[in-house]
């Protein structure tokens, strides 16, 4: 499972035992369930939590050390004058290259050069969903 998947399905787990152990509250403080019934609920909630703090710790992780990654590359392809091949479904990465070719059912369909198109240039080119070569 991919780790924004695993975000939102832990998003959603915790959302879940947050809303049972406020019900779970609510029975306690009316006598309908006993105090091991609440704190068992109060225990799925922190173990949700726990779980939840830990994919959002990861996926902080994984984007400040995936933006390092993308800088060394950038450093490492100026110095050598090279050409830097990525291939990304991520916006903002795209337009931190110098030109981007936008593939549709593996053809070529759009060019742009961010250095005359510009970054909105090449946003709104990125948006038009029409196929220009």
């Amino acid at each position: 499972m991919r780790l924004k998947e695993q975000f939102n399905d832990d998003t959603s787990v915790l959302a879940d035992a947050k809303n049972q152990m406020s019900r779970m509250k609510i029975l306690f403080d009316g006598g309908a369930v006993t105090k091991a019934e609440f704190e068992n609920a109060k225990i799925q909630y922190e173990t949700a939590q726990a779980r939840f703090n830990q994919a959002k710790l990861q996926l902080d992780y994984y984007s400040k050390s995936g933006a390092v990654m993308f800088e060394l590359m950038a450093e490492l392809n100026h110095e050598s004058n090279s050409t830097l091949v990525m291939v990304t479904n991520d916006r903002e990465v795209a337009l931190r290259a110098d030109y981007i070719y936008e593939l549709v059912d593996g053809k070529i369909c759009k060019f742009l050069d961010l250095k005359k198109t510009g970054k909105t240039g090449a946003e709104k080119a990125i948006e038009d969903q029409s196929c220009s070569l």
